[in-house]
């Protein structure tokens, strides 16, 4: 059982990942440290409850294509250009898997797409349809939600409530 919640102190995001059965990762950070990326501050590695539970709120119930767009465009400029989005794969990717065939494979990919892109960057629309063809890229982001969501109010419950926010228009 995730305890995470009943404590207003602030936890390392590595124990967060620990407790949910999942290895730690620079995405993990990025996702449940998205407050200190409000305020322009480097993801600290901690989690108080008010980020804990925007964490929860956002990887439950947004498409998480988008999330992660928007998390790793730095500079808002509505594109990922190249240094943007190899931070994405490399924070996504675990320790011993940052040197890996897939890796590196995805990242060959990614060039080539932003060489072919007009913009020498990926739009929304083209990240989107990037991750839509490679699913492994967001994998990671994919397996921190799943778990989330089974820990946390249930399957079920976040279907329902993933569906009322796309009725309303919020992804």
């Amino acid at each position: 059982e995730l305890r995470v919640l009943q404590r207003a102190h602030r936890e390392r995001v590595a124990a967060i990942m620990a407790k949910l059965g999942l290895e730690h990762s620079d995405l993990a950070n990025r996702i449940f440290c998205v407050r200190d990326l409000a305020y322009n501050r480097r993801p600290s590695g901690t989690c108080d409850l008010e980020s804990f539970v925007v964490a929860v709120w956002n990887l439950c119930t947004s498409e998480l294509r988008y999330l992660c767009f928007e998390l790793y465009d730095v500079d808002a400029s509505g594109f990922l250009e190249m240094s943007e989005l190899q931070a994405l794969v490399v924070d996504a990717s675990t320790i011993d898997g940052a040197r890996s065939d897939r890796v590196v494979r995805l990242m060959q990919d990614l060039r080539t797409c932003v060489e072919e892109s007009p913009h020498g960057a990926l739009s929304k629309a083209e990240f989107d349809e990037f991750c839509a063809a490679r699913p492994s890229l967001l994998a990671p982001a994919y397996q921190i939600r799943d778990r989330l969501r089974r820990v946390v109010g249930g399957e079920r419950f976040w279907r329902r409530v993933e569906a009322r926010r796309q009725m309303h228009g919020k992804d």
